[in-house]
């Protein structure tokens, strides 16, 4: 199991192409970022996650994706002490509808949702959440 970033360029790695290269982790020391080899490169979230539970690989996966088998021991985290800076998201509207009670309560409801991490939520509450942890 990696110790370090540096580490994981001994191991075969996951990568979501949308995400893209290098890895970038957070951590004591700042930002750190890992160029990886990647054993498998796809734009398909749930393909990758499933590599990972196949064995495959060690992914950089959401949250969501991965808190069920986090729980369950299917997967561990790698790297516990470093996690993945947080991406930022846009709501689109019109001008015109910015204002509407319909568009504000589902911009609150995003915003609320979205800043939970489905790792500290009972699995009945797991809606959508941020981009997360490294999982093996």
């Amino acid at each position: 199991m990696p110790e370090t970033p540096a580490q994981l360029l001994d191991h075969d790695c996951l990568v979501f192409a949308t995400s893209g290269l290098p890895w970038e982790f957070l951590g004591p020391q700042g930002l750190v970022g890992v160029e990886v080899l990647p054993r498998l490169k796809t734009n398909d979230a749930m393909a990758l996650c499933r590599a990972t539970l196949a064995g495959q690989g060690i992914a950089v996966l959401a949250d969501y994706l991965v808190a069920p088998h986090l729980r369950s021991g299917t997967l561990v985290e790698v790297l516990p002490q470093l996690h993945p800076p947080d991406l930022w998201l846009k709501a689109l509207v019109p001008g015109s509808r910015i204002e509407l009670p319909r568009i504000q309560a589902l911009l609150r409801r995003l915003q609320g949702q979205l800043a939970l991490s489905p790792l500290s939520q009972p699995m009945s509450d797991m809606h959508a959440t941020r981009n997360s942890e490294v999982a093996s």
